[in-house]
């Protein structure tokens, strides 16, 4: 697929790409949700803001996930995703899509919100976020 019609943003791109490492990288077989949201959470810079956006640290995010996660045997890379994933994916394009964008890190975890179950879930849900409460702004990068 061409990156210019791709109904995916770059940064989000880059994030399935640190999932996937991320997923090897604790000795998982499959790329899971949890996976997603420990990449986006360790995107918490300036030139990707949504975290602070929501009033919530990446940082934090990432380093509570990564506590849950850590401690499993190291298995090959390039690891398929679980069906979950991919319909945390799909919808998180579906609502960008209805919206005529490119799917972000705002679609992605609002899709994980919407899932109500998991890991990522539960860590979102801590942090004291809500699927009807995220910010409506699309930020561009």
């Amino acid at each position: 697929m061409n990156p210019a019609e791709s109904p995916i943003s770059p940064e989000l791109w880059q994030i399935f790409r640190a999932a996937s490492q991320a997923a090897h990288g604790l000795g998982h077989a499959e790329v899971e949700p949890e996976h997603l949201l420990l990449a986006a959470a360790f995107m918490d810079t300036e030139e990707h803001p949504f975290w602070a956006s929501q009033g919530v640290s990446g940082l934090r995010i990432f380093r509570e996930l990564y506590a849950t996660l850590t401690g499993e045997k190291n298995l090959p890379k390039n690891l398929p995703l679980t069906g979950r994933t991919e319909a945390v994916i799909a919808a998180a394009v579906s609502a960008a899509r209805q919206q005529d964008d490119v799917a972000t890190i705002a679609d992605l975890v609002a899709a994980l919100l919407q899932e109500k179950q998991g890991v990522a879930y539960e860590t979102l849900h801590a942090a004291g976020l809500d699927p009807d409460h995220l910010t409506q702004d699309r930020p561009r990068f």
